[in-house]
């Protein structure tokens, strides 16, 4: 059983990627028949049909095909990037987000009709990776004026500089705080990694007062080769979700009852 949910969380967005490589002799004439093929199936998927799609071309289509497919839902903010060898959801409006249970639905759409078009099109036979990314925001109404304090002494980060640095170079109270964990978690294969950082102030100076505040991603990933297969896919993220859940129930033990608690999901 997880532990409680938050009515209030500080979610900021919710992103789920899966990677493939391209076999060497794949069914189709190229990409086009990818995008196409996807494209159209999941157009059909929309009821309202309340679907953008933009070619794209912002540096994270990897390959010889620097294009990339985006089919956003503008009714429900949530977003399916499709490159040659990646494939994206994200949400953008994360006030529709209440728990998992309630969009695994969403993510296993989309991964369905991935999945009809890559056997269809690609051939691939298995993911390089499956991975689930939280990224949550902490605002000066809860972090206090002291970001640094908040990541040190409420999220739990030990950070800090050498007392030789510190006595040598001492601080003049602007700086930020930032930290980066990357963990291989025994005893389910499965990489954690864990970025926390003071948005107070960037590259020295002060941040967008609207957007101040301490940043934390969360992203765990299965890096073992998965089998194109709905189930299979789908079982490894509810088990990424669990891992990335409990960590942020630990993180924010001290401040928990902040964002009130509701029942089990």
């Amino acid at each position: 059983m997880r532990e409680n949910t938050l009515r209030n969380a500080p979610l900021d967005g919710l992103s789920i990627t899966l990677t493939w490589s391209i076999p060497e002799n794949p069914p189709s004439q190229g990409p086009e028949d990818f995008f196409s093929n996807y494209q159209l199936r999941f157009k059909d998927s929309q009821p309202d049909g309340s679907i953008i799609c933009i070619v794209k071309n912002d540096g994270w289509s990897t390959g010889d095909y620097p294009y990339s497919y985006q089919l956003q839902n503008e009714r429900e903010g949530i977003s399916f990037d499709l490159d040659v060898d990646r494939f994206r959801i994200d949400m953008t409006k994360p006030d529709n987000y209440s728990n998992w249970d309630s969009f695994a639905p969403v993510i296993e759409s989309g991964i369905d009709i991935l999945l009809q078009a890559l056997n269809k099109t690609v051939g691939a036979t298995c993911f390089d990776s499956v991975s689930i990314r939280y990224d949550d925001w902490f605002p000066t109404e809860i972090t206090g004026k002291d970001s640094s304090h908040f990541i040190r002494d409420v999220l739990g980060f030990p950070i800090a500089l050498p007392d030789r640095i510190d006595e040598g170079f001492p601080s003049k109270g602007d700086e930020s705080v930032q930290a980066y964990v990357n963990r291989h978690l025994a005893g389910c294969g499965l990489d954690a990694t864990i970025k926390v950082a003071d948005m107070t102030r960037i590259a020295g100076y002060p941040a967008d007062p609207s957007r101040a505040g301490v940043a934390l991603m969360m992203q765990i990933s299965n890096r073992s080769s998965i089998d194109t297969d709905l189930r299979s896919v789908m079982d490894s993220l509810s088990e990424e979700h669990d891992i990335a859940h409990r960590m942020f129930f630990t993180l924010i033990k001290p401040i928990r009852d902040t964002f009130g608690v509701g029942e089990d999901q």
